[in-house]
């Protein structure tokens, strides 16, 4: 579970991050913050460790059935995105199952928790080639590093 003052530190640190990759593509830009809205609230329910309003699950429906569907950086590369959240999906599900294991088990889920942040050096390899996605992805790894159990 993660502090108030963590999500902050973190939200400021990933806009910093997509504005680097996303330049002044609004699309990509609307299609991750969307994304990342719905995980934040899927990630609360499934946790139970921050109240989740009925506001919120109704803006994660309109954001599943409307708003991601018709983003236009996701129609432009839905097979190359569905493929990455089908991945981040089952990976997400396998760690919430496996948190409750042995340590070895505790160890994988803590490493497929964050499969999600895969999909930002995708959009960088996207946006901007396959350096900016290397650059991204080493990033990333630095920066939400954590211990084991956090």
């Amino acid at each position: 579970m993660s502090t108030e003052e963590e999500r902050l530190r973190d939200e400021q640190t990933s806009n910093i991050i997509i504005d680097d990759i996303c330049g002044d593509n609004e699309s990509a830009k609307q299609y991750i913050y969307i994304l990342g809205d719905i995980w934040r609230t899927w990630d609360d329910i499934q946790d139970q460790d921050y109240p989740v309003t009925r506001e919120q699950i109704l803006k994660a429906f309109k954001e599943l059935f409307i708003l991601l569907p018709a983003n236009t950086f996701f129609q432009e590369h839905r097979d190359l995105l569905l493929s990455q959240h089908l991945s981040m999906y089952n990976a997400w599900v396998a760690s919430n199952e496996w948190e409750h294991g042995d340590e070895t088990d505790k160890m994988y889920a803590h490493v497929w928790k964050h499969t999600c942040h895969e999909l930002v050096p995708i959009m960088a390899y996207i946006l901007n080639g396959c350096d900016k996605m290397e650059e991204t992805s080493s990033l990333l790894r630095k920066l939400f590093k954590s211990k084991l159990g956090e």
